[in-house]
């Protein structure tokens, strides 16, 4: 516990510690909840930090870098932070990091999880796994907010299967938000809602049409309160336009399978819903990676549903 917003809760640098495990802990305030580095001759690996708390960190819930294998599970983050705040920040993941389970709720301004050359010596049978998460950022305010960001060069990435909501009244942000190369990655069965009003509220941003010129962007549900749905390269598309697949077409032909649909969320902070727009809607390519939802229910095994959560 920290009464500031200074100070590590926990700290390790330039360790080379494995196969540790962080669970159960409540982190309050600080500037950091948990920052754990290691250095680029002795990746740190296999520690695994999982069903923590972590409330009103100044900068970031976790933070860490040079890691190998690590897994971030079932955590619990929110802030209220005026400050940019990452929920989750890794930089220089090496090979297949996880991030499943997390729920993020009432984060103003900044990026739930924001991934940065995560996966960064993945490979075809070496993937990195961001899924299940529930994701809702903004506070009603005007701050900039991002459910995932990839801010950096990310690797061999399958993203599926995530519930992100942003909820800012006229701020600008995206759920996903894409602003560098990424490589051979997969977004799909993701829910994205924005229910910001303003011209650059976007479900996602994609800041460079080339950013994705190896990677899959299918079967997930986007929705905008606003004028515009997407932002592709620096190019707005309304609903319309997705409607008419213009959208589709300049993405480089991805989105096809995708859906434009709102839902209605159990409450602002509780991602659940009921919709039968998304039954069934999402592709079965995951199912080997993501066989159950975030509540642990069994997903569909041949046509499951889009998002979080699972249901009929």
């Amino acid at each position: 516990h920290s009464t500031g917003t200074n100070g590590n809760l926990i700290y390790i640098s330039n360790s080379t510690d494995n196969y540790n495990t962080i669970v159960g802990n409540t982190f309050n305030n600080g500037a950091y909840g948990i920052s754990w580095n290691s250095s680029t001759s002795n990746y740190a690996r296999r520690n695994v930090i999982d069903s923590n708390t972590f409330n009103n960190q100044y900068q970031y819930g976790i933070y860490t870098y040079y890691m190998d294998t690590v897994t971030i599970r079932n955590n619990t983050f929110t802030t209220g932070s005026a400050t940019t705040y990452r929920g989750i920040y890794m930089y220089f993941q090496w090979r297949k990091p996880t991030i499943t389970g997390n729920r993020f709720y009432q984060i103003p301004i900044g990026y739930a999880i924001d991934l940065s050359y995560f996966n960064y010596s993945g490979s075809t049978t070496n993937r990195g796994l961001v899924a299940n998460n529930m994701i809702q950022v903004g506070n009603g305010g005007t701050g900039t907010c991002y459910g995932i960001g990839m801010t950096g060069w990310n690797y061999y990435t399958d993203i599926v299967h995530n519930t992100i909501s942003v909820n800012n009244s006229t701020g600008a942000g995206a759920g996903i938000y894409i602003n560098s190369t990424q490589n051979y990655c997969n977004i799909s069965n993701n829910l994205i809602s924005n229910s910001g009003t303003g011209t650059t509220a976007y479900a996602l941003q994609n800041t460079s049409a080339g950013n994705m010129s190896t990677d899959t962007l299918n079967f997930n549900n986007y929705y905008a309160a606003g004028t515009n749905l997407m932002n592709w390269g620096g190019t707005n598309y309304t609903p319309a336009q997705f409607a008419s697949t213009a959208y589709q077409v300049a993405a480089g032909n991805r989105d096809f399978a995708s859906k434009n649909k709102q839902v209605t969320f159990t409450s602002t902070t509780d991602l659940h819903h009921s919709s039968s727009c998304l039954v069934g809607a999402g592709t079965n390519a995951y199912f080997s990676l993501v066989g159950t939802d975030y509540d642990g229910v069994a997903r569909n095994s041949t046509a499951p549903c889009i998002g979080g959560t699972e249901y009929t």
